[in-house]
């Protein structure tokens, strides 16, 4: 004879069954049966819940280190897009992002991620340029001049490549080659880097036309507001004696274009440092040498930045 008992016996009038559920011979208690299957429903639930906020976080972290990159706040860049990885390692747009980070900030392991960034099958023409530029400053030339070597050909070609790989050419002393191989491709319209670099050639081999040539190009910079380019183009100007003064008349073979007011020009310029201040005031100075003495005395030159620009071999560059 079964028993008469219900295994549900929450409202049961025998005390021993009242408030739990007999299931066989074990008797559960009604808020032990709640309690688990509370848990069970929130273990179901919270790992979903956790991917997607974690998911949303990481969303977040690129997203604020491509608005840095937009700003130019390349610590911020690094930090953000190096926490991208570690949650998503092999994440493309986060490793471009930690690749420029790391080339912009000079930092020493930069060139590893460019090796990495410059053979993705995933990198477009700017990450590869980028890549080359971060090899050539950093990299052993070999690994920077058979990167370049294993670019295609219409790469190889491209001024722009040929322009990043000419200081590392000049470096190993092919003057002749680098400016060479710039000539053959350069366009009035290609980017102020590449007309950069071959002011930098002209500079290796200075003579009065050469020179001419290079302070044509630093007034084409000057006039299109390229603003850094020009600014380091003043300062290879500035290394080699006589760059910024012109050794012929106006007008004559090997004069290049007036020079502009270089003063009033950096005085606009908020990349300007000391040593630009100082090499602006060149021009001026080889027009009207009696002017110099008064100039080193005044106010405008400390005692310490006199002594050192009286010295041509220690002056600022």
């Amino acid at each position: 004879m079964s028993d008469p008992r219900s295994n549900v016996g929450y409202f049961s009038d025998d005390p021993q069954l009242r408030g739990g559920v007999l299931i066989g011979h074990w008797w559960i208690p009604i808020w032990l049966l709640v309690w688990l299957t509370s848990l069970l429903v929130l273990g179901l639930t919270a790992k979903p819940a956790y991917r997607a906020w974690r998911t949303y976080r990481i969303d977040g972290q690129l997203a604020a280190a491509r608005q840095a990159a937009a700003g130019n706040e390349w610590n911020t860049v690094r930090d953000k897009a190096a926490s991208v990885l570690l949650a998503r390692p092999g994440h493309f747009a986060a490793y471009r992002l930690l690749a420029r980070a790391l080339g912009k900030l000079a930092d020493p392991q930069a060139y590893r991620l460019a090796v990495g960034l410059f053979s993705s099958p995933q990198a477009t023409r700017e990450d590869r340029l980028e890549a080359l530029q971060v090899l050539v400053a950093q990299a052993p030339q070999c690994l920077a001049l058979s990167a370049y070597a294993s670019l295609p050909d219409a790469l190889r070609d491209d001024a722009s490549f040929r322009a990043a790989l000419t200081p590392l050419l000049l470096e190993l002393g092919e003057t002749e080659l680098a400016e060479t191989r710039l000539r053959e491709v350069i366009q009035a319209t290609d980017p102020p880097g590449v007309h950069l670099e071959l002011l930098r050639a002209l500079c290796r081999r200075p003579d009065l036309q050469r020179l001419g040539e290079a302070r044509t190009i630093f007034v084409k910079l000057v006039s299109n507001n390229d603003s850094a380019a020009a600014l380091a183009a003043l300062l290879l100007l500035g290394e080699v004696p006589g760059g910024l003064a012109p050794g012929a008349a106006p007008g004559t073979e090997g004069a290049g274009e007036p020079m502009p007011d270089l003063t009033a020009w950096l005085d606009s310029q908020a990349g300007a440092g000391t040593p630009h201040h100082l090499l602006g005031m060149e021009p001026a100075l080889a027009a009207w040498p009696a002017a110099a003495p008064s100039v080193y005395d005044s106010d405008y030159f400390s005692v310490p930045m006199a002594m050192i620009w009286r010295l041509p071999e220690a002056r600022v560059h």
